[in-house]
């Protein structure tokens, strides 16, 4: 009944054309970060602000499963480095840091730079550098104000004397 209706109003070349058109959009709309924007953006704002970057990838390039392991694994680099700031004794912290920032491009080689390149090849937007940069600002300042709130609560229990 629906083809002899077609038929009627459309000619059959016509109504092959309205049948190959996909009703889905090829063009790619999802925004992402780049490796050097995420690196940009740990390197300012520590382990919080790479693992929200990287997160928001995982979620632009269609892998949902991985966002919560990525925020399990940057709050586990946050306590480190929070740990290793608040030591007592005297270490290389420009080495630690270098090492930090080495694993989190490791991590994004692992696992998100052949999606983020075949994003690219596929037309696919970039966030901008600079808003990685602003990223980087703002967690450095939530890490730097949830530092020092453990600071205040270990003083008040004793646990550090001064700081």
């Amino acid at each position: 009944m629906f083809a002899c209706v077609c038929t009627y109003f459309f000619n059959c070349n016509q109504l092959k054309q309205l049948m190959e058109v996909s009703i889905f959009s090829t063009t790619i709309v999802n925004k992402v970060y780049k490796e050097s924007a995420i690196l940009i953006a740990a390197f300012l704002g520590g382990p919080l602000a790479a693992g929200y970057l990287m997160a928001e990838n995982f979620m632009q390039l269609g892998e949902p499963q991985n966002v919560k392991k990525t925020w399990l694994w940057s709050i586990v680099g946050f306590i480190v480095t929070t740990i290793h700031a608040l030591a007592p004794y005297s270490s290389s912290r420009l080495l630690y840091n270098l090492i930090y920032l080495w694993l989190v491009d490791l991590l994004i080689k692992r696992y998100q730079s052949t999606q983020i390149i075949a994003h690219i090849k596929a037309g696919g937007a970039l966030f901008t550098t600079g808003r990685s940069v602003i990223v980087g600002i703002v967690w450095s300042i939530v890490s730097f104000a949830m530092t020092l709130f453990c600071m205040i609560i270990l003083n008040a229990f004793g646990i550090v004397r001064e700081f």
